[in-house]
């Protein structure tokens, strides 16, 4: 008795965080049945297949479900209840690890062409979202520049097994179509019980009706807890998620209200009302009309709409540097600058000057961002963007940092901190293009640049004293068509931000669902191998958690007996 508990338990630790549908299509017999319902085939060997799955080599958490070699061809068939839309860079990742096995003992440096058998991919979809029943996943749909024939392409073809979808399939393959049947059963059953309920009602009615009868008679106890995992896992998942987005949702209706309260008032503003009158009309306070009213310079949102204005930013260029005829040549705000593999970036401002040197001006409210590696990697993204492909290092433009802040960062009591570089102790200069400048807006020393400071955290329309600069902020903050400006920026930036907001809710509930989907999985297991006989140390190193962690999982389930 304890030898066939033993046994039933291996079986338990070998597929515990495998699937069901693996577990059926593992087996050769049904492997090369759904083979031949795919293509049209009629073998009737089974051991014609050579299963070649990449059990155990798991790639950025990623297992390959069923790989297989037959009739030339590698097939690579996955299972899927949830939407996945890159499932074909985890194929792209899956195939190349099964060529470079396939291809170890062959001279791939040489004149002959090694021949390798031709890739298929099939995604086997039987999830509640409502989906096609037949679509066609692209690798080139991911690329995040989308231009001409791709490259490099890899077509995936899903295949929605729920419900009525791929009928003539499901007849032709009958063990997928029985899957289908046991699956619809239990998603069904769980809207109105318990899951392991459900579960077994699932299995109990497939029995009578003959659907999947000799495996679920046989695997029974193994099925079940499979299958209770991967609902459980699914559904909590689902509600992570669905958590996530609501509170992104939540958070871009709270800013979307924000943004609108900020719109009235400006436009009020605009007709001439006060801010009582404003704050009467909006069942506001007058202090919070006020601090809506009081954006600045010194806000990354209004200073980049502000510096779109060529004669503004040469204004505040051309104090900053002190080159009375400095000319702009054009601006360039929230300049976003893209990288796949690395940390992309968005300028608030870059000028480009009639000489071709490169100005950048940064805001900066932010006490926790390190400004001087922050500068480095921007300007090494700068280089990188205006060096074009051939070019000669000594074309590379001039590059100029203004580094602006809040605060007195270096807390030296200076308006203006130059960085400069020296070569060794020698005294000489080292000039390689690149000026960097921290202008510090909390000290008022009287100068040129702390003027300009002060008028930076006020931003008062009234104030003429900054030339074409009052001339464009009076614009944004007074009159009609400045006004629509800004709120139509700050719309798009909020729109931005509840997208973002909504992506990373997205996110956190899908890790979290995973998580807990995981710990649930892990527990439930360490349950039924207990009830098998097994002792805490064994079920430990079969549901690979510590020791300690098991033996209060049996102790909260037994009643405080181990």
């Amino acid at each position: 008795m304890t030898n066939a508990n033993t046994n039933d338990a291996l079986t338990v630790n070998r597929t515990f965080k495998s699937t069901l549908f693996i577990m059926l299509f593992e087996d050769k017999k049904n492997l090369l049945e759904l083979y031949n319902a795919i293509t049209g085939k009629h073998y009737a060997d089974p051991e014609l297949l050579e299963i070649n799955t990449l059990e155990n080599a798991i790639y950025m958490s990623m297992k390959n479900d069923v790989s297989f070699l037959i009739d030339g061809r590698l097939s690579l068939y996955e299972h899927q209840s949830t939407k996945n839309p890159n499932l074909p860079l985890r194929f792209l990742l899956y195939i190349s690890h099964l060529y470079s096995r396939l291809t170890v003992k062959e001279n791939l440096y040489g004149e002959t062409i090694v021949q390798i058998p031709a890739p298929e991919f099939l995604i086997f979809y039987n999830g509640k979202d409502k989906m096609p029943e037949r679509q066609i996943l692209r690798l080139s749909d991911m690329y995040s520049v989308q231009e001409g024939q791709p490259k490099l392409e890899l077509e995936a073809t899903l295949l929605n097994i729920s419900g009525s979808n791929n009928q003539k399939l499901k007849e032709a393959c009958r063990t997928l179509g029985e899957y289908a049947i046991y699956t619809d059963k239990i998603r069904a059953y769980t809207e109105e019980m318990e899951l392991s309920e459900a579960v077994d009602r699932a299995m109990d009615e497939c029995i009578r009706e003959d659907v999947l009868r000799e495996f679920l008679m046989k695997h029974r106890a193994e099925a079940r807890a499979m299958s209770i995992f991967e609902y459980d896992q699914e559904r909590h998942m689902q509600q992570e998620r669905e958590a996530g987005i609501e509170k992104g949702r939540r958070i871009g209706l709270a800013e979307g209200e924000e943004q609108l309260l900020r719109r009235l008032v400006q436009k009020n503003l605009s007709r001439g009302m006060s801010i009582s009158e404003i704050a009467e009309v909006l069942d506001e306070t007058e202090e919070r009309i006020r601090e809506i009213q009081s954006f600045n310079l010194l806000s990354d949102v209004f200073m980049s709409v502000a510096l779109e204005d060529v004669p503004a930013c040469q204004h505040i260029l051309r104090i900053l540097t002190g080159i009375d005829d400095l000319e702009v040549k054009v601006v360039r705000t929230q300049y976003t600058i893209s990288r796949i593999k690395t940390h992309s970036v968005r300028l608030d401002a870059l000028a480009e000057t009639e000489k071709g040197k490169l100005y950048h001006i940064e805001i900066q409210r932010k006490d926790e961002i390190d400004p001087p590696k922050r500068i480095r990697y921007i300007g090494s993204l700068i280089d990188a963007e205006f060096l074009e492909k051939g070019a000669k290092y000594e074309e590379l433009p001039d590059r100029i940092h203004f580094y602006i802040s809040e605060k007195d960062i270096y807390h030296c009591g200076k308006v203006i901190y130059p960085v400069e570089k020296e070569l060794g102790s020698t005294g000489l200069p080292y000039d390689d293009g690149v000026h960097i400048f921290f202008v510090n807006a909390a000290v008022d020393d009287g100068s040129r640049i702390a003027k300009l400071m002060k008028y930076f955290k006020t931003a008062d329309p009234d104030d003429d004293s900054e030339g074409e600069l009052s001339k464009r902020v009076r614009y944004l903050k007074r009159e009609e068509g400045g006004v629509d400006i800004m709120c139509e920026v700050s719309e798009k930036i909020m729109e931005q931000g509840r997208k973002i907001g909504e992506e990373q809710g997205r996110k956190i509930g899908e890790e979290q669902g995973r998580k807990i989907g995981e710990e649930r999985k892990a527990h439930s297991t360490a349950l039924n191998l207990s009830r098998m006989g097994l002792t805490p140390e064994q079920i430990a190193s079969a549901v690979g958690e510590s020791l300690e962690q098991v033996k209060r999982w049996l102790v909260s389930d037994t009643g405080g007996v181990l």
